[in-house]
């Protein structure tokens, strides 16, 4: 039983560890701001991958969810040429 547990810790050390530092790596190359949209877009790729491998359900709010997000994150990286444009 000890050793199932610290399979475990070890593994989520090393899981945390890995996207610490390249969640900094992407803050150092794109910025905070940038960065900080992929924290919006995990729970949106969660959802489809728990879809995809675990035959999780998608519901109705999900999906209005997932779609807002995608929209905030599409229209807070799109150029400013574009933005210009539109206005």
């Amino acid at each position: 039983m000890l050793r199932g547990w610290l399979a475990v810790s070890v593994s989520g050390a090393i899981g945390l560890s890995a996207s610490f530092i390249l969640f900094l790596r992407m803050i150092a190359r794109h910025g905070p701001t940038a960065s900080s949209l992929a924290l919006y877009v995990m729970p949106v790729a969660a959802s489809l991958l728990g879809a995809l491998f675990l035959r999780e359900s998608i519901t109705g709010p999900m999906t209005l969810g997932s779609t807002m997000v995608l929209a905030g994150v599409f229209l807070f990286t799109r150029d400013k040429s574009d933005r210009a444009r539109h206005e």
